[in-house]
């Protein structure tokens, strides 16, 4: 227990101030200084200068203030593997292998430019800057400005020819006259173009004299199928080994025009079924095709009602 030396206040009263014990020693204490122990007794470490701090250096020693080794640096320039010195706006910072160092702004116009080393400031080749008012007389190679402009000969465009410009100059109002004949003839949607070329169109009644109609195929393989709406007018072989069903879709699904007709031949020596959902399927003689090459047509005669004919058994 620490004890005053030469207090008063009685046997046994304890010191009123730090400087009162006997263990401690604070004369002349100022402000910012701290106190560490010795090893014997607790002593006072003046305050250090600005910007120090309190360094440990270990067990069995005493602290103390002490600065961050180099000092700090307090400007770009003042970092070790910086070259600096003296800069200027514009002025850019790279690497050289060793340090970084600066390379001072360029001229204007000019470019930074990589290189196997160091990088530089360079000039476009030819020197100019590619202004419109230079009409592009200051790029060096001509074919390669074309084909950094997407212009190449050839490639983005057609060389200049002077056959094709007296071709062009030459054409009358006569000849556009004539080739817009040709076009509007050559449009396969025109159904005047489809009739005089023999054709036949959906949109009128056509006398089939001399005209060859070609059915489109629809080829299936599987055990069963049921048609859909682009079937319609079409044959649809039904080829697979065994019994296999052919099924018409219901009006409410799929809606054929009245007077569709559905072709239906069996190729397969499976026997084809043929089957309706929902609406009617009507037939003096079964829904079955009689044999294999056998073949059925239904054909839609109400919005719910089909007759079935062809080569038919039950």
């Amino acid at each position: 227990m620490a004890v005053l030396t030469g207090g008063t206040g009685g046997s046994g009263g304890g010191a009123t101030t730090l400087s009162g014990l006997t263990d401690v020693s604070v004369a002349g204490a100022a402000q910012g200084d701290v106190f560490y122990y010795n090893g014997s007794a607790w002593v006072k470490l003046t305050a250090g200068t600005s910007g120090q701090f309190l360094k440990t250096q270990g067990a069995g020693a005493n602290p103390t203030w002490d600065t961050v080794a180099g000092g700090g640096a307090s400007a770009l320039d003042d970092l070790s593997d910086v070259t600096a010195s003296s800069p200027s706006q514009g002025d850019i910072l790279y690497y050289n292998g060793s340090g970084w160092v600066k390379l001072a702004k360029g001229a204007d116009g000019q470019f930074l430019k990589s290189t196997t080393g160091n990088p530089a400031w360079d000039s476009i080749g030819g020197g100019g800057d590619l202004l419109a008012s230079n009409n592009l007389s200051d790029v060096n190679s001509a074919a390669t400005a074309r084909q950094n402009l997407d212009l190449e000969i050839g490639v983005d465009v057609q060389a200049y020819s002077a056959v094709l410009a007296a071709t062009t100059a030459s054409f009358t109002t006569a000849d556009e006259t004539k080739l817009d004949g040709i076009e509007a003839l050559a449009d396969v949607t025109d159904a005047t173009n489809i009739l005089a070329a023999g054709g036949v169109t959906t949109d009128a009644t056509q006398t089939l004299t001399n005209k060859n109609y070609i059915n489109t195929l629809n080829n299936r393989s599987g055990a069963s199928y049921t048609a859909v709406s682009s079937d319609a007018g079409k044959v649809i072989t039904m080829s697979n080994g065994s019994g296999n069903t052919f099924t018409i879709p219901a009006n409410s699904s799929v809606a054929y025009a009245i007077g569709t007709t559905l072709t239906i031949v069996q190729l397969g020596a499976g026997q084809t079924t043929i089957a309706i959902n929902t609406d009617t399927l009507n037939s003096n003689n079964g829904n079955k095709i009689s044999g294999r090459y056998g073949t059925a047509t239904a054909l839609k005669v109400t919005s719910t009602s089909w007759v079935l004919m062809g080569d038919l058994t039950t």
